[in-house]
């Protein structure tokens, strides 16, 4: 089905209503033939409304990959542990 752009906000004879200048509104194809014979009316006619893609569906492009490193602690980094001379003696 077509859909109309009127310049200016109105409605027509078939019920349909544009609330602001540029509104889009799908019409009949016998309606836009009508409405678009109206001299000066300011209709015209335009392409389908681009249409939102659901939340669900695939994407074009592949995402990025999530990061499955470690959140960063807050606060001081622990103290790294030195080996003392006992140490060594008790691994030998």
């Amino acid at each position: 089905m077509p859909y109309l752009k009127k310049a200016s906000p109105g409605s027509d004879s078939f019920g349909h209503e544009w609330p602001s200048p540029d509104s889009v509104v799908e019409v009949t194809p016998e309606e836009a033939s009508a409405l678009l014979a109206i001299c000066d009316a300011g209709f015209s006619e335009v392409a389908p409304p681009a249409v939102d893609e659901p939340e669900d569906a695939p994407a074009d492009e592949p995402q990025a990959e999530i990061s499955e490193a470690p959140k960063p602690r807050r606060g001081r980094p622990p103290k790294a542990k030195t080996e003392t001379a006992e140490d060594q003696l008790v691994e030998e």
